[in-house]
């Protein structure tokens, strides 16, 4: 559990979380973070950032959908949207 994580600490720190990814970015580990869909789209431009490219085009997430990042090399080399069903 990271606090930096939950759905109100965006609004107290909205740095904390985007830094944790791209932590784990430069950790280079396979990682799985799990936030509220309305705290995804930064984390996932951190993400993508720390990678060194754009965030993904496509519609917002619904609930309990995710988003899959394949990196190689240290290069972003795919990303998958899911979900659920």
């Amino acid at each position: 559990m990271e606090p930096a994580l939950a759905a109100d600490a965006f609004e107290d720190d909205p740095e904390a979380g985007p830094a944790l990814v791209t932590a784990a970015v430069a950790a280079d580990q396979p990682t799985v973070v799990c936030a509220h869909r309305e705290n995804i789209p930064p984390l996932l431009a951190a993400a993508c950032a720390a990678f060194g490219a754009a965030p993904p085009d496509g519609p917002a997430l619904r609930k309990a959908g995710f988003w899959v990042l394949h990196s190689a090399g240290g290069a972003l080399i795919a990303t998958e949207q899911h979900a659920a069903e």
